[in-house]
């Protein structure tokens, strides 16, 4: 994101670290906290990545609750009115339906 919006792309200044959101507590935990199991073994390059990320303070993960995670729009599928409000906040376009949270994230 930040070499497309960034020095590379549209000269936008981008602050860090970027904030990512995530609806999984356990794969934040798991990027702060690297503590590899069973359980998280076949996601190891991603949680590599993540990690690196995370130390070098480019990126920042930080939980949403599920009910505002806009990217489910690209992977679920969703009911009218959710899809309705996700997409205006990609499109950030004005939603009467907007929960006060999902609007201080996009505004």
């Amino acid at each position: 994101v930040s070499n497309i919006l960034g020095s590379d792309g549209l000269q936008l200044l981008i602050g860090k670290p970027l904030t990512c959101y995530s609806d999984n507590t356990a794969a934040i935990n798991t990027i702060k906290q690297v503590v590899v199991n069973a359980r998280n073994r076949h996601y190891d390059r991603w949680l590599h990545f993540g990690r690196e990320m995370f130390l070098e303070k480019f990126c920042h993960p930080d939980w949403v609750s599920t009910k505002l995670m806009v990217a489910d729009v690209f992977t679920k599928a969703l009911d009218k009115t959710t899809f309705l409000k996700f997409r205006a906040a990609l499109l950030n376009l004005d939603y009467e339906g907007y929960p006060p949270e999902l609007h201080e994230m996009i505004h």
